[in-house]
């Protein structure tokens, strides 16, 4: 019977133990360069990466300055500071043609041609049946809407997607301010007034003359960001005025 020499047999399982050492340590540095290139080279791009996975960035609509009363021009003036122009809060509707199923859009157009009180065969509700059917993933439906009816379409469309199992964000709304001038005609002739359309790029409102030119570079207001995880559920505290189809 043969028997090994046991020196050889140290020798022979020293080698292997050393060969499995430099296997283990070249292995944990290759992690470590690894790590050092995600975590360090790498960085920026990564945590863009996960950001975009999780929000977006959302453009925050600014308003524009405002015309004051002077109060220090008669002694005793009663009352505080007169704004002779403010920006008031609106709301655009839009929607997403491609999100609505077909058995749903003539719905949804009836409900909306309802609340806008659109006179039925007109220009008007022809336009706007057609914005339905567009090969699009965002259309305009809608411009300057106060708060009371953002939240009459808020609650009919939240219990409407629920029950035709649409995504809640096929109509969704974007925040704007409108300008206002409390005094009418008034002071028209002073102050003229801003174009109903903004620039498209800037989103800065459009002076049509007046103070309101005059002044722009001071009341301009400058676009804001902020970062935007996926949206609530929509509000229904508003009820529902009536079962719109």
């Amino acid at each position: 019977m043969n028997h090994r020499d046991p020196n050889e047999v140290e020798s022979s399982d020293r080698k292997r133990l050393v060969l499995l050492s430099v296997f283990l340590s070249l292995l944990f540095c290759l992690l470590i360069i690894r790590f050092y290139q995600i975590q360090i080279m790498e960085g920026e791009k990564w945590t863009q990466v996960a950001l975009s996975q999780h929000q977006t960035i959302a453009t925050e609509p600014f308003m524009r300055g405002s015309f004051y009363s002077n109060m220090a021009i008669k002694e005793g003036h009663p009352g505080g500071e007169q704004p002779f122009v403010v920006d008031v809060p609106k709301f655009h509707l839009y929607i997403d043609p491609d999100s609505i199923p077909e058995a749903s859009k003539g719905k949804v157009a009836d409900f909306l041609l309802r609340l806008f009180a659109v006179q039925p065969s007109s220009d008007q509700e022809k336009k706007l049946r057609g914005e339905f059917f567009r090969k699009s993933r965002s259309r305009k439906i809608a411009v300057w809407l106060d708060r009371e009816t953002r939240g009459k379409i808020e609650f009919w469309w939240n219990d409407f997607a629920k029950k035709e199992k649409i995504v809640r964000n096929a109509l969704y709304f974007v925040s704007d301010y409108k300008r206002s001038y409390p005094f009418g005609t008034l002071l028209g002739s002073v102050l003229h007034t801003v174009q109903q359309e903004k620039d498209p790029e800037t989103r800065q409102s459009l002076p049509t003359g007046g103070l309101e030119m005059l002044f722009n570079s001071y009341l301009k207001g400058e676009r804001g960001e902020k970062a935007h995880r996926p949206l609530s559920e929509p509000s229904s505290r508003y009820g529902n005025p009536d079962r719109r189809a």
